[in-house]
């Protein structure tokens, strides 16, 4: 990571509230170029602060930043921040384009997860999805999956 990326991500995590936003613009200017940058972040910088803004960048950043969704969907199932794991669905209903590639893995993790604050932010995310697909809720979403 570059010294000016590393500026960036430090202004990123700043409790600053415009200076975080200034941070997450200046990544978001970027588009798409921006993933592999803040990819090659969460590899090098393991920080709950840093992997929570990278994701709400990539949550902004919207299907330009697809490439992500493999590093979301892992950390959806495998991070040890609940904070990161809470955000995840959310950053993934913005940045995929097949939904219903999300819906296993969001349904696995919904089984799996202890935390009611990602449960919430799961079930938010499983009902706009069941919406977006033609399903009245997230029963008939989840037994037509099974």
């Amino acid at each position: 990571m570059n010294k000016m990326v590393k500026e960036i991500i430090e202004r990123l995590i700043n409790d600053d509230m415009v200076t975080r936003m200034a941070a997450k613009y200046e990544f978001l200017g970027k588009g798409e170029a921006a993933v592999p940058v803040l990819l090659t972040v969460l590899e090098e910088d393991q920080r709950e602060v840093v992997r929570y803004w990278v994701f709400d960048v990539f949550g902004g950043l919207k299907t330009q930043a697809k490439d992500a969704v493999p590093k979301v969907l892992k950390s959806l199932i495998e991070d040890d921040s609940e904070r990161v794991r809470a955000i995840s669905p959310g950053v993934l209903l913005e940045i995929s384009e097949n939904f219903e590639d999300l819906v296993p893995v969001l349904l696995t993790a919904k089984n799996k997860e202890k935390s009611d604050r990602v449960q919430r932010s799961l079930d938010m995310v499983l009902y706009k999805i069941a919406g977006k697909l033609g399903y009245a809720s997230i029963e008939e979403l989840t037994k037509a999956f099974e």
